[in-house]
């Protein structure tokens, strides 16, 4: 049934991981650039090793320093989603998101990047937003899909959707799609 490659470049200026999948015929099958595996803002993805995992799947395996340290992470690749359903709604499945906060902790403004890809139809409906330790939002951030795949980035100075300096403190920054949720924690220092 073809061929699944990976590799790592620095097209977004790290080194981040990539994959493709071409049939038989030579049919490139995935996005003409290649699917991100992984493509984090600042840790340099290291390393990608590959293995067959079952039918028109492999599991692609890297190290990166995300956390600050040398840390091992896998992604499942393929041409079908495992333990997802379709949303008849707005036919949007999922195969990866991703959401990274650097610096962090930050003091005057930290970068917000995050990644959806999908298997083929438009994404439609995400929301970006920062909530305080009591579960209110305080910064909603708008964004238009219409893409199959995206990575995109804003860079949060620490106000709230007032314009006001929010205080210092714990924040939760999370990317919700119809079928996902990632959270990820913020300190927020003077």
């Amino acid at each position: 049934s073809g061929a699944i490659i990976c590799w790592q470049d620095k097209r977004s200026g790290n080194w981040d991981v990539y994959a493709q999948h071409i049939d038989s015929s030579g049919t490139i099958l995935w996005d003409t650039n290649g699917m991100p595996v992984c493509a984090v803002v600042d840790p340099n993805d290291r390393h990608p090793e590959m293995i067959v995992s079952d039918s028109n799947r492999a599991i692609i395996c890297w190290v990166d320093y995300r956390s600050g340290q040398v840390r091992s992470y896998a992604q499942k690749v393929g041409d079908e989603i495992i333990g997802i359903k379709e949303n008849s709604e707005n036919r949007c499945l999922i195969t990866d998101i991703r959401l990274n906060v650097y610096p962090n902790p930050f003091s005057e403004k930290t970068t917000i990047r995050f990644m959806i890809h999908d298997t083929g139809y438009m994404i439609e409906k995400f929301s970006l937003d920062v909530y305080d330790a009591s579960g209110r939002v305080i910064k909603s951030f708008d964004h238009n899909a219409n893409k199959r795949s995206f990575t995109n980035e804003v860079i949060w100075d620490g106000e709230s959707d007032n314009g006001i300096k929010i205080s210092s403190g714990v924040y939760f920054c999370i990317l919700a799609t119809e079928s996902n949720k990632l959270v990820e924690k913020i300190l927020y220092v003077k």
